[in-house]
């Protein structure tokens, strides 16, 4: 009987589909094999839009922020701005034609100035250097004794800033 188990054997070759038993159905297998790949795409997909809404929330978050760093940077720039105007405001004084001097400094001359010539001299002092001066007339016109030809005037805006805070002082104190 050996020998026909043996002869039986020889030369057949079977398939993969051959050895399997017969009574096992392949296609449960794979339809569980599919099911399960199934859900770990659904959960995959799941995940994708689980990060795809949290990015986009962070993106919006991130915005928000901006938008406030770029408020904030605005009102420190504003808070900047009132402070120097009010530091200006306090310390500084236009005496005209832009002309900025010290409050202090004004208050100073004002008592210590026993007229109102002596206001504008002290101002005057104040304005102008000895080398501005040198060389120079006030309005730029020649002096009328000597002859002499027309000189360069000093220079005409802090020259009117003096003047007219000198006329604004003599209409405070009623002179003019």
């Amino acid at each position: 009987m050996r020998f026909a188990l043996k002869g039986h054997m020889k030369g057949t070759k079977r398939s993969a589909q051959q050895l399997k038993p017969k009574n096992v159905s392949t296609n449960l297998s794979t339809k569980k094999v599919k099911a399960q790949i199934d859900c770990v795409l659904e959960e995959v997909e799941h995940t994708d839009q689980n990060k795809e809404e949290e990015l986009l929330s962070l993106q919006k978050e991130l915005e928000e922020k901006n938008q406030q760093i770029l408020n904030l940077l605005e009102e420190n720039h504003n808070l900047k701005e009132r402070l120097l105007e009010h530091q200006r405001g306090n310390s500084e004084v236009d005496i005209g034609n832009g002309i900025l001097l010290g409050r202090e400094f004004l208050t100073t001359i004002k008592s210590a100035s026993s007229s109102v010539n002596s206001y504008a001299r002290s101002l005057f002092k104040r304005l102008f250097q000895v080398d501005e001066i040198v060389g120079y007339t006030l309005m730029g016109k020649g002096c009328n004794a000597n002859n002499r030809e027309t000189q360069h005037s000093i220079d005409a805006v802090r020259r009117d800033a003096i003047i007219g805070n000198w006329k604004f002082e003599l209409k405070s104190i009623n002179i003019f």
